[in-house]
């Protein structure tokens, strides 16, 4: 027998093992389509199976408080009657900056002129302290508090576990105060006459028992 007669024996007798081969694994599903879908007889079984989903600290809950007697949502402005006194000063200021403006251009006099000045100097001192004092804003939205203030807008999440939160003072004294301590150790502080403490007091509460109830929780969980 010749080296060729060998050779062509040996690639039929490989074609055939491949063939025989290919008649009884089909391609898995998850590799691709099959090659051969005309002898395919069941339905393959090799899938790559399902992966549960993990499992981690829900730390947003929703924006919606379930319980009707808790307060959902509100938005306060602080009162502080030194602005408004600040805005009625602006107010006379303007008025005399305008008389003294017209007496000094019709009067011609030096005096006036200056008069006038002082006046402008006055008025545009008062807009700049309105301007650069406006009062604390703090938005409810469910457990998200939002504060403005100094041109600053934060967000704080009453219910999370990790974000520290005081009450200072009893419920309808006049020290009350909502402290919230920033990542950096600074403190926002939210008094009596930004939020109503008979509104803001149980909204606290409420949402400071679920961050409890979660940090026992996972303390639970991690020590299993």
């Amino acid at each position: 027998m010749s080296d060729h007669a060998t050779g062509a024996e040996s690639t039929h007798g490989l074609a055939g093992r491949r063939q025989a081969g290919e008649k009884h694994f089909e391609t898995p599903a998850w590799v691709g389509p099959d090659r051969h879908p005309e002898r395919r007889t069941t339905r393959p079984s090799s899938q790559v199976p399902v992966q549960p989903a993990p499992v981690h600290d829900q730390l947003a809950p929703a924006l919606r408080t379930p319980r009707a007697d808790i307060l959902d949502h509100g938005t306060w402005r602080r009162s502080s009657p030194g602005r408004r006194l600040t805005g009625l000063l602006l107010i006379v200021a303007l008025l005399a900056t305008g008389a003294l403006g017209y007496v000094a251009f019709d009067t011609r006099s030096s005096d006036d002129l200056v008069l006038a000045i002082v006046a402008a100097m006055l008025t545009t001192a008062l807009w700049a302290i309105m301007a650069t004092s406006k009062p604390m804003e703090v938005e409810l939205q469910g457990p998200l508090l939002t504060v403005r203030h100094n041109g600053t807008e934060e967000t704080f999440n009453l219910a999370n576990p990790f974000q520290r939160i005081e009450i200072r003072g009893a419920l309808g004294s006049p020290t009350w105060a909502l402290v919230i301590r920033r990542e950096n150790g600074s403190e926002v502080v939210i008094g009596s006459r930004t939020v109503p403490p008979a509104e803001m007091h149980p909204v606290v509460m409420y949402h400071r028992a679920k961050a409890d109830a979660r940090r026992d929780d996972r303390n639970r969980r991690f020590s299993t």
